[in-house]
């Protein structure tokens, strides 16, 4: 498993790639980049949607804290999905951003990109 850092004051770009029919799971360690300290969540969430098209309503996949495919720890953001639903995705590129939303509703992106889904050749 690979492990990025995010640093909070700016989004970051940040292309995934996954492969369709695996599992997928991705971590991030979350700093502040004032100390280098672990970010604290208190009472946080987050949402990230997978888009054809930037500016599409409807997303193609979604990751969120309400269905734990988002959990987030101290100084860490973990993303994850089943086999089932990844291979439940088209192949291709697509749009995603991540948002934070804080306890006093303050709303940040802290993560876009890409989300490129490749063919996996085992059936």
């Amino acid at each position: 498993m690979n492990i990025y850092e995010i640093f909070i004051n700016e989004p970051l770009v940040f292309n995934i790639v996954a492969n369709k029919g695996d599992t997928f799971a991705l971590t991030f360690d979350v700093v502040n980049e004032s100390d280098d300290s672990d970010f604290v969540f208190t009472s946080h969430t987050a949402k990230l949607q997978v888009k054809v098209n930037r500016e599409d309503s409807n997303s193609i996949l979604e990751f969120n804290t309400t269905d734990n495919s988002i959990i987030l720890t101290t100084g860490s953001l973990s993303l994850q999905k089943s086999a089932t639903i990844m291979n439940s995705i088209e192949s291709g590129q697509y749009f995603y951003d991540l948002e934070i939303t804080f306890p006093d509703s303050t709303i940040q992106t802290w993560l876009k990109g890409k989300f490129v889904l490749n063919q996996d050749t085992t059936r």
